[in-house]
Order: C-alpha cells, then structure tokens, then sequence
C-alpha cells in the first residue's frame, strides 16, 4: 500500500506543475494577444514618411525613399519559406537628402544550403520608395560571427551593432519588412511582416491541462482501486482430481 500512495503523491505533483504549465501558457497568450492589439493600432496610424521629421517606431507603417548601398547588405542564413530552404537579405537604404540609413529586409530567396546566394543578381539600383512595417532590432542580437561559404558571408540573425561597425553612415534602430509591390521583380521574395496570430500558446495550454488529468484521473484510480483476489494454489495435500466416468461404457460380457 505504501507503493500506491508514493506514486499518489508523484501523480498529483506533475499534475500540478502540467497544470501550472497550461496557466502560463495561458499568460503567454494573453500577453500576445494585449501585443498584437497594440501592433493593430499601430497599423491604423498615418504611415511615417522618411526621411522626415519623425522617429520611425516599431509596428508603423514606413514609407522610405532612397537607394539600396548593396556593397553592405546582409545575407541572414537558415531561413524558410513553403518548406523550402533560402536566406533573407537585408539591405541599408541610403535616405534620400540624409546622412542616414534604414535597413531593410527585402526578402526571400530560396538556397539549398541556405547560406549561399548570388547577390549580384538581386540588386536594385537607382533611387526608389520602398513601403513596409518598421520592427525594432536589439543592439545585442547574438548573431554570433558571420560565417562564409561558396563565396557569401551570411550571418545567423540581423546585426544592428555588427553592421553598425561595417558601415560608415549612421542605421536607424528599427528595421523595416518591406512589402509587395505592383512593378517589382520576382526575387527577392517580398514576405512582408509576420502575420498577427496567437501562436500556439493556446494548444500548448489544451495540451498541458489534459497532461494534468491524465496524471491526476490515473494516480486517483491506480492508488484506490481494489486489489485483485489472490489466484488460487494448489497444494500438496488436495486431493487429486478424478478422471470422468467413460462416456458410453458397456459392462463386461
């Protein structure tokens, strides 16, 4: 009996971290939820207008005019799109009449190994307007050092700092996800911002709680359910079953 109620107290103390797991996903969630409808307002707003006099923001809408410096773009490696294996490129957009930069992930481009990529064959020269919605890149990103292969230095994820060191004109703090337009080639592919969703939290947190019940139902019934009968032994003094009669036996003639 002693087994049973150990393995009571190990059911119930996973069940309860499960369910402790579930209400942060909850959380988790809820948080998600509170960012997505912050980044909705945002969306709402007047798109910003660089260069111009105001601070490009996270979640906003941005409006860029300027040229691609294709000499310092960035190949972010291990990327995917439909299950295919690719890079993203990011590109510093000289702001027309500034001193300044924007960076700017164009987009896609598919990459058996996902690092390599002829660069020369995505450049867009000339001064043009790009359009998308700006995010905010940390100046601590742990990118890690870049790493060259067949010919293209790739890095893990965007850099601000390292590409700040690299190029020799001051880079906005936020970057931008430009969007598809009408007129543009094929490649990049133009993925735009990540869509607004609430994730998987909400089937982690089905997941958790029925991990919770499971432990909780089966150390409830493994710990009171009633013990089978002993099975039945024979012993040595039990007298020895006797054969049957013969079915249909005649008596001697």
């Amino acid at each position: 009996m002693r087994s049973r109620w150990i393995f009571l107290t190990f059911a119930l103390a996973t069940a309860a971290i499960c369910g402790r797991l579930g209400l942060w996903q909850l959380s988790r969630l809820s948080e998600r939820r509170h960012d997505n409808a912050i980044a909705r307002r945002a969306l709402a707003a007047p798109p910003v207008t660089l260069p111009g006099g105001a601070t490009p923001l996270p979640g906003l809408r941005i409006s860029a005019t300027g040229s691609f410096d294709h000499d310092h773009e960035l190949v972010l490696r291990g990327r995917a799109h439909h299950g295919a294996p690719g890079v993203e490129i990011a590109t510093p957009l000289r702001l027309r009449g500034s001193d300044s930069a924007l960076i700017v992930v164009r987009g896609f481009v598919p990459s058996d190994d996902a690092m390599s990529v002829d660069l020369s064959a995505l450049r867009e020269p000339g001064e043009l307007s790009v359009h998308g919605i700006a995010f905010a890149v940390s100046e601590e990103a742990d990118s890690g050092a870049p790493v060259t292969h067949l010919g293209t230095m790739s890095w893990r994820r965007l850099d601000l700092g390292a590409l700040r060191h690299r190029v020799p004109y001051p880079v906005h703090a936020v970057a931008l996800w430009q969007e598809k337009e009408s007129g543009m080639s094929g490649m990049p592919i133009r993925l735009g911002a990540p869509e607004l969703s609430d994730g998987p939290h909400l089937n982690y947190a089905i997941q958790w709680f029925a991990f919770a019940v499971i432990f909780l139902v089966g150390g409830i019934v493994f710990t009171f359910r009633r013990p089978l009968p002993p099975a039945p032994s024979l012993r040595a003094d039990s007298p020895s079953p006797q054969p049957p009669p013969p079915v249909g036996g005649g008596g001697a003639q």
